[in-house]
């Protein structure tokens, strides 16, 4: 799977987790990165957007894109476009202060990292000064991890507390465990994993080893037309059939996976399992037919994948699902929506009024209850 030249994450609520943890250092921010995202950030440009729906000191959403530098050492275009981007979502969404994180090898040495710095808060504040929203500190390490060094570009003292580095605004502190924060903690104990790479992320969408060829695929679709399943509601029934088979330890013949594949690709069928994002095992459902099938199969499979990732706030997931839903068919519509809805910064209760529609859907179909069956 390849990944979009502009790699971006979005990582915002329903969370009820982002919107409660207090950042008093920012050692606190380092902890956090690695459970806000769903993996531990590297070659990293984030930003926090904190206090638009809580208090100033409280973190309402993360945005990720990837961090390379020029030749003269200073942040590359695309990453600086992407900073103002950001900062455009932050005004926005109503944002009381905002804090730029760079993760980079690069950054080790912090006269280098100073001078690599010195106007990312300055491009900041030309999109952030009109509306008030401020920018407390600037913050950088090489890497995030237990006993790596961190250091911030802050203005008063008492913005930030770390070691005192010889300069009235650079200052720094070593980083504590990430696994061993209060994020990581909600996290893992509501059951979301926490990856050491956004490679480790990309990889549950990879195609499986013995994923179905296309060649193969067109004789299965050819067997699937003569099923006896010649309706939307048939098909219907028959996918969330399948996901119950699955969820319940089953087998799951190639033909299967196959028709079930088919069925998404008709449009009413697909959007009434936008219903099913509750749904027990339809998110493993998903994940498992994006690996096995090729093709519009896969994208149909890895939207749905995004977009259950979108609803509950991981932006990081669906980000890399909707990358593999464009790789496998460019022309998929509601990716492409979807795609542009994440790099925007909608929130995710706007996306899941889509389900309202797959609800409505599902009820002209005739498969009203079976979305919320166990």
């Amino acid at each position: 799977m390849t990944s979009h030249p502009d790699s971006r994450d979005r990582c915002t609520g329903p969370d009820p987790f982002a919107g409660t943890i207090v950042l008093d250092a920012p050692g606190a921010v380092f902890a956090a990165l690695p459970a806000l995202l769903g993996f531990r950030p590297d070659r990293s440009l984030l930003v926090l957007a904190l206090g638009a729906r809580g208090t100033s000191g409280t973190i309402d959403a993360v945005m990720r894109h990837d961090l390379s530098f020029d030749a003269a050492g200073g942040i590359d275009g695309a990453a600086r476009g992407a900073l103002a981007h950001f900062g455009a979502v932050c005004v926005r969404d109503g944002a009381r202060a905002v804090i730029p994180v760079a993760v980079h090898p690069d950054l080790g040495a912090p006269g280098a990292a100073r001078e690599a710095f010195a106007d990312l808060a300055a491009v900041f504040e030309d999109v952030l000064a009109p509306s008030g929203v401020e920018v407390p500190a600037v913050l950088f390490a090489a890497a995030i991890g237990t006993g790596e060094r961190w250091y911030a570009i802050t203005g008063p003292e008492d913005d930030v507390r770390g070691d005192d580095l010889g300069g009235e605004d650079l200052r720094g502190g070593v980083q504590s465990d990430p696994r061993n924060s209060a994020v990581a903690a909600a996290h893992v104990f509501r059951g979301r994993p926490l990856r050491d790479s956004r490679r480790e992320l990309e990889n549950l969408l990879e195609p499986r080893p013995d994923a179905v060829a296309a060649a193969e695929l067109a004789r299965l679709r050819e067997a699937a037309r003569g099923s006896g399943g010649d309706t939307d509601a048939a098909e219907a029934r028959y996918v969330l059939d399948t996901v119950r088979r699955h969820a319940r330890g089953g087998v799951v013949h190639p033909g299967r996976w196959a028709r079930a594949g088919a069925a998404l690709t008709r449009h009413r069928v697909r959007d009434a399992m936008l219903a099913a994002i509750d749904r027990p095992g339809c998110d493993g459902f998903w994940l498992e037919l994006a690996r096995r099938l090729p093709g519009r199969e896969r994208a149909e499979a890895a939207t749905l994948v995004a977009f259950g990732a979108y609803v509950r706030g991981d932006g990081p997931l669906a980000g890399v699902a909707l990358a593999a839903a464009l790789d496998a068919y460019p022309g998929h519509r509601l990716a492409a929506m979807l795609d542009t809805s994440l790099h925007a910064g909608v929130r995710p209760e706007i996306v899941a009024e889509l389900a309202d529609v797959g609800r409505q859907v599902a009820a002209d179909l005739g498969v009203m209850g079976d979305p919320a069956d166990g």
